[in-house]
């Protein structure tokens, strides 16, 4: 395959991705609910308590990632992370970007 094939998976590949996070956001935004539901195997009851109390805030991060340029599956819990420890601390940051990254490979 040619390079130009290559780009356009990697486009697809993006495109998936960004989705499957406006997904998530949604999910997270819309009370949370959904999205615990979705990702309860990674989360602990800190970071279920911070998705219920932070709901919007923890959306506009997802959603903020989303809108990366060809952002990758292998960056977005980085990513995610980034945008949450500053108000969650590492900890809750740390498992709710890993709870975002499981339910993304959920949707996906």
């Amino acid at each position: 395959m040619g390079t130009g094939g290559q780009v356009e998976i990697q486009g697809i590949k993006s495109w998936l991705v960004k989705q499957a996070l406006k997904g998530v956001a949604g999910g997270v935004r819309g009370g949370a609910s959904t999205f615990i539901r979705l990702g309860d195997r990674f989360l602990d009851a800190g970071a279920k308590t911070a998705l219920r109390n932070n709901s919007g805030r923890i959306a506009d991060v997802i959603e903020d990632v989303a809108n990366l340029p060809d952002i990758a599956t292998h960056r977005v819990r980085s990513e995610v992370y980034k945008g949450l420890k500053g108000f969650l601390g590492d900890g809750t940051a740390n498992v709710i970007a890993n709870a975002v990254e499981g339910v993304m490979w959920i949707l996906l």
